[in-house]
């Protein structure tokens, strides 16, 4: 059935685990690890947002070129003969509410008509996935800030491979992981900064094998969660911890942060 309505819909197509193929992979071109431990002072760069021709924008201005090479949607059967309110019910049928893994790959293309009446359905029902840090880091240059606040649920799991804030020794001028650090802070901006975020759930890992950062990781405790405590607009937060030595007492201020430590290992404390 949703593959039929999905055929009535003209020019969408949304499919949650979208996940890049095997051969597209193989065709991607190789970046550095945006964890990187080598020492750098040079501010990392994200990439400012392309600037782009696109249909997709609900207060574009008209475009000639692009309004040439796009299909007059009005004329189509699924608008002639079905109202707005049937066509709404539509969109709920077809897209559900998914968990919807977002990654680096190409971006995908919907007609204008269609765009403007499924867009809420197109991100407030679903629960988007981030498999790895980098991914939430370029996501202000793959999306617009509009679509960003319309994201409701998201889930981040990220790997911790270079401790933020850390320095070789005490007197050290400058942090070890300068890049790391700048990407902690510009990640929870980003989360911060997403308007209608309402739940929030963030998994912290350490990867290497004898939990090589847990004891720096607790002296700089401190530190790791002040940029925390911007992100205050989810009802419904919480970090998993990397080590189960983290302390979960934590002042958060504002935000509605609930710390928890690995397989909900607590301290017992209300």
């Amino acid at each position: 059935m949703k593959g039929k309505l999905l055929g009535l819909l003209p020019s969408i197509r949304w499919i949650p685990h979208d996940l890049p193929s095997a051969q597209e992979s193989h065709k991607a071109k190789h970046h550095r690890t945006i964890f990187s431990r080598r020492a750098t002072t040079a501010e990392p760069d994200h990439g400012a947002p392309p600037r782009r021709k696109s249909t997709l924008s609900l207060n574009e201005m008209p475009d000639a070129e692009v309004d040439a090479r796009t299909h007059a949607q009005g004329q189509s059967a699924f608008f002639a003969r079905l109202p707005l309110e049937v066509r709404k019910m539509v969109y709920e049928f077809v897209m559900g509410a998914e968990t919807v893994h977002l990654t680096l790959g190409a971006k995908r293309r919907f007609g204008h008509f269609v765009y403007t009446e499924a867009v809420p359905h197109l991100y407030n029902p679903h629960t988007f996935s981030l498999l790895h840090i980098t991914h939430l880091l370029y996501l202000p240059s793959r999306l617009p800030q509009p679509r960003l606040n319309a994201m409701r649920t998201l889930r981040l799991r990220w790997t911790v491979r270079a401790l933020p804030y850390f320095r070789r020794t005490s007197n050290a001028k400058h942090y070890a992981y300068p890049e790391d650090t700048a990407n902690w802070e510009k990640a929870w901006e980003i989360l911060a900064g997403m308007e209608g975020l309402k739940d929030l759930r963030v998994v912290l890992l350490d990867p290497s094998r004898d939990g090589i950062w847990e004891g720096h990781w607790l002296e700089l405790e401190h530190l790791l969660l002040e940029p925390v405590k911007k992100v205050v607009r989810p009802r419904c937060f919480e970090i998993m911890l990397p080590y189960a030595t983290c302390g979960l007492d934590w002042d958060m201020g504002e935000s509605r942060c609930v710390l928890r430590r690995p397989e909900g290992e607590e301290d017992g404390e209300d």
